[in-house]
């Protein structure tokens, strides 16, 4: 388990140095764009996810902004498999020609490159990073009959019952930041897989499933409506949208998050960088 974190942990700071270089210089919004008249046609935006996650949600908002923008419609391409690498697959096939653009993340682009032996990609080579889109704390939200309320609550029913508790995710990341959280509280769950966020929060609203790791987002409405109950959040800080929720940081465990950006093909990436990162920090702000 202690490589298996290790590797995780390298993971995450290449991620961020792929996402950060989108500041280095020579990649400014104040370039000049050097193709006269792009775009002339439409753009396609890939998503390593099922619809209705976190990462779907804020790409969708960025593809719409980016649409008014441009005056060309963006198209929302959802490809989801395999913790993100059909999707990130598909993006590094294209044509470099500025036309396809697509999400990556810390699962697709840093737990997966990271933990997978002949990825189908190089996240480097591959890819030129665009903007950062946002930063994303996971939630560990459990089936409201289960008899637990708090996260030192769930620590100890799952000592007492080792592996008994099925725990849903739906990407690399999550699940892996429930390993991190099953390391540090030492006790075992039973962790269930699922390709999308959606269907595991079906199956936990209905209590097929004990808990989820996930991002916040998709399932924030259920908790409001008292059908989720969330035990502690996974940033260093308590989130605006959760502010009566713990932090695990606050008991034992280091915090983990989940990173998402835009990226495109290597050779004209150039030419919708500028436009697409000023787009992305007006959808943040």
């Amino acid at each position: 388990m202690t490589s298996y974190l290790r590797e995780l942990s390298r993971g995450l700071r290449w991620v961020c140095l792929f996402i950060a270089s989108v500041g280095a210089p020579g990649t400014s919004a104040a370039q000049s764009d050097p193709v006269a008249g792009w775009p002339n046609r439409p753009i396609r935006l890939i998503l390593p996810t099922a619809a209705g996650g976190a990462g779907d949600i804020s790409s969708r908002l960025v593809a719409q902004k980016l649409s008014e923008r441009l005056g060309q419609q963006v198209m929302v391409d959802n490809r989801a498999g395999a913790s993100g690498v059909v999707g990130s697959v598909a993006l590094a096939r294209a044509a470099p020609d500025g036309y396809t653009i697509g999400q990556v993340s810390a699962s697709t682009h840093a737990a997966s490159s990271a933990l997978t032996r002949n990825l189908p990609y190089d996240a480097f080579k591959d890819f030129a990073p665009i903007s950062l889109i946002g930063i994303l704390p996971l939630v560990i939200a459990s089936y409201p009959g289960l008899p637990v309320k708090t996260i030192a609550e769930l620590v100890a029913l799952a000592k007492i019952k080792p592996k008994s508790l099925n725990n849903a995710w739906a990407a690399t990341l999550p699940f892996l930041s429930a390993l991190l959280f099953c390391s540090e509280a030492d006790i075992e769950l039973n962790h269930v897989p699922y390709k999308g966020s959606g269907q595991a929060a079906v199956d936990l609203v209905e209590g097929r499933i004990d808990l989820q790791f996930g991002t916040i987002s998709p399932i924030l409405a259920l908790i409001r409506g008292g059908k989720l109950r969330p035990l502690a959040v996974t940033s260093a800080k308590r989130t605006d949208s959760l502010l009566n929720v713990p932090t695990v940081a606050e008991n034992f465990c280091r915090d983990s998050t989940h990173r998402c950006g835009s990226a495109s093909r290597p050779r004209r990436a150039r030419h919708s960088r500028s436009f697409i990162a000023s787009i992305a920090k007006s959808v943040k702000s």
